[in-house]
């Protein structure tokens, strides 16, 4: 009886150890929650022709984009954002001029720049 007991502790504890390091695994992963996200934050950037673009990532993977143009016209619009990396990934806005548009950009960071692509053109913004 006392081999038997023996045994079934050994059992019982090797299976607890087991469990112990599954629950322990590395948290590292790339899963998208803002955790950690280097875009995380605002960025702004002027274009030569006075075009103002203001993007306020959340961490949630919800944002905030701002268009301003020459100080008299300004624009506010909520996105939220996708990433396909650390360094990359895409963001989606609807716009309302009497019907709904919307818009997909991709962006990539690179240091303090956000690089984003929208419809053929490139804004350099740089993080507040």
């Amino acid at each position: 009886m006392k081999k038997f007991f023996l045994s079934m502790m050994t059992v019982m504890m090797v299976a607890m150890l087991s469990v112990g390091f599954t629950a322990c695994s590395d948290d590292d992963d790339n899963n998208n929650d803002g955790g950690g996200n280097t875009v995380v934050g605002t960025w702004s950037g002027v274009d030569e022709d006075g075009y103002m673009l203001t993007l306020t990532f959340n961490s949630n993977n919800t944002g905030v984009l701002r268009e301003t143009y020459l100080n008299y016209s300004d624009y506010t619009y909520s996105f939220t954002y996708t990433m396909k990396n650390e360094n990359s990934g895409s963001l989606t806005y609807m716009e309302n001029e009497g019907k709904y548009y919307t818009y997909t950009c991709t962006f990539t960071l690179s240091g303090n720049t956000l690089i984003l692509n929208y419809d053929g053109d490139t804004y350099r913004l740089t993080k507040k």
